[in-house]
């Protein structure tokens, strides 16, 4: 919310982000598409609802743009100052030629899948019911859509599709963005299908909803005990954690 003394502090966490990690790119990106977004609503064609849903008066206006410029600043403040800001941009860039070796054996830089493994529901699958829920969630708010959640959702999609790293990012937009929508359409009036009303069906939504939260991260954490690692000066494998 531009309005809520809050947004004050976001120059602060972007200055703490930047020292810290290399994506905080992203925090400067968001508010940025926020103003932009915003001006798309006066100058261009569009429904008069995406117009007027969610849009900025003069004074938060104004709020918005000292906050993105003094976010911006803090952006470049690192011992390495405009260079050391952008130099992860700087690396995002080498997917082909010799660099394409490291996105190609690094797990976490390979992409999460190809178009040969798009249907295939052993890839990724919650990764892509996601995207699926995501875009029926803009379907079901079509009519008071908010561009802002709109390009930010194109924005961390695309972003997702680069790196298997950058799925989270993606879960966390979109997780955002279906409440969001569902949340506008059902508040101004928009029905749910009968079925979502009926109590067994909430029931076993709930049962379903618990067990995914727990199985997946479950799966992942024995995933993790289970992995091993090769000690050379002992010449036996040990487990990674606690070394056993």
């Amino acid at each position: 919310d531009t309005g809520h003394r809050s947004i004050w502090i976001l120059p602060v966490l972007q200055c703490v982000w930047t020292n810290m990690h290399g994506f905080s790119f992203i925090g400067p990106l968001i508010l940025l598409l926020l103003l932009a977004t915003d001006l798309a609503k006066d100058k261009c064609p569009m429904p008069v609802l995406w117009k007027t849903h969610r849009r900025l008066d003069s004074s938060r206006r104004k709020t918005l743009v000292i906050v993105t410029s003094l976010t911006l600043v803090a952006f470049v403040i690192n011992p390495q100052g405009l260079r050391g800001a952008v130099y992860p941009l700087s690396v995002l860039g080498p997917l082909s030629g010799k660099g394409q070796i490291v996105f190609d054996y690094i797990q976490e830089l390979a992409r999460p899948f190809s178009w040969k493994s798009v249907l295939d529901p052993g890839v990724f699958l919650p990764y892509k019911v996601l995207i699926l829920v995501s875009l029926f969630s803009f379907r079901f708010n079509s009519r008071r859509l908010n561009l802002w959640e709109l390009f930010l959702y194109i924005f961390f999609f695309f972003f997702s599709l680069v790196a298997i790293r950058n799925l989270a990012y993606f879960g966390v937009a979109a997780a955002f963005i279906i409440f969001r929508n569902i949340h506008t359409a059902l508040d101004h009036g928009k029905k749910l299908p009968p079925l979502f009303s009926d109590r067994r069906f909430k029931s076993w939504g709930y049962a379903a909803c618990l067990a995914i939260a727990v199985y997946f991260p479950g799966q992942e954490g024995f995933r993790y005990l289970s992995a091993t690692h090769y000690r050379f000066d002992t010449y036996d494998a040990r487990g990674i954690l606690w070394g056993v």
